[in-house]
């Protein structure tokens, strides 16, 4: 038995069915080795990939469906955002009643979650809002931006979106199991396709090409934006001045590191122990892949909204971060 949070109350959840799903994909992909499913269902997570169903008869212009693009079906309760007078772009939205009940039990089990995005600069830290409802349907209506606000950079082509239950594997402790069972590049060709898909889900484990994703959204969670740029270590960064002659060449961005990015780094090292414990714990509520038409992502990459598993149980939609990840 498993529990979680939810409303200021213990839900206590049965994962037996959870477990027949999982051990059935595992047989699809490892059936034959001498493999202990439980040994990788103990690391795996529970999320739903997306199916587009552009070629289905799913009706998008019912309120409250799950998609992409369009205008949201907000209630009155919650206003489109705005950022600086303009309004923002809206993404997508996911009717969490549609999911597979119980599969994923640290989302919320009902309700709808709205995503926006604002303009940005770099990839790590985009501006966007995420918007949770978890009212009756009767009070959700098609809404349109706000008039007395800029128009937002882009209204993306609306399209159905269906999510499927599957798990996720994290890429460095997969690498440990590939690497403890096959011989190099000997392992199933279908693990990835099953565990590691490359395409937008709801939860599971980060899209992370080079294990960095998590990493920087929990810097630019934790007030740490700086160190995304920089680094975490002051010793390595003084290093590479001296190695380079940074001193000389670039005085003013040197005077800028040591009295403004020095202290960031040194208050970040001395709990490095506890900032590492806690960055396992922030993970994608949301990844949104480039859809080859209106929405891209770098080359074809992974738009990822981040939150601390702590505060997806107590629905804190406002401590979120979104970045790119990209090849």
């Amino acid at each position: 038995m498993i529990f979680l949070i939810q409303s200021g109350r213990q839900i206590f959840m049965d994962e037996s069915k959870r477990y027949i799903f999982w051990k059935e994909q595992f047989e699809e992909v490892f059936g034959g080795e001498n493999i202990d499913p439980r040994e990788l269902y103990e690391k795996a997570l529970p999320c739903f990939y997306e199916k587009y169903d552009l070629k289905e008869k799913k009706d998008i212009s019912v309120i409250g469906t799950t998609r992409q693009g369009g205008f949201p079906d907000l209630p009155e309760s919650k206003n489109w955002p705005v950022e600086n007078g303009k309004a923002m772009s809206f993404l997508a939205q996911i009717n969490l009643g549609e999911l597979e009940p119980d599969f994923a039990p640290y989302l919320p089990a009902q309700g709808w979650l709205y995503f926006f995005m604002g303009e940005f600069q770099n990839w790590v830290s985009i501006p966007h809002r995420i918007l949770y409802f978890d009212g009756p349907v009767s009070q959700l209506k098609q809404t349109s931006p706000p008039e007395d606000s800029t128009p937002p950079e882009k209204i993306y082509k609306s399209y159905a979106i269906s999510y499927l239950p599957g798990f996720t594997l994290y890429g460095k402790e997969l690498d440990i199991i590939l690497d403890k069972y096959f011989s190099s590049g000997d392992y199933p060709e279908n693990i990835f396709d099953y565990f590691q898909g490359e395409t937008g889900r709801v939860g599971g484990h980060p899209m992370s090409f080079q294990n960095y994703s998590e990493h920087n959204a929990y810097l630019a969670l934790n007030s740490f934006d700086l160190l995304v740029e920089y680094g975490i270590s002051s010793k390595m960064m003084e290093h590479r001045i001296l190695r380079q002659g940074l001193e000389e060449k670039e005085p003013e961005k040197v005077h800028f590191l040591r009295t403004e990015v020095y202290p960031v780094m040194d208050k970040y090292q001395k709990n490095f122990d506890f900032h590492k414990k806690e960055m396992q714990a922030v993970r994608p509520l949301f990844v949104l892949s480039s859809d080859g038409d209106e929405m891209y992502w770098g080359d074809l990459g992974f738009l990822q909204f981040f939150i601390h598993e702590n505060d997806l149980a107590a629905r804190r939609f406002d401590r979120t971060c979104c970045g790119v990840i990209s090849t």
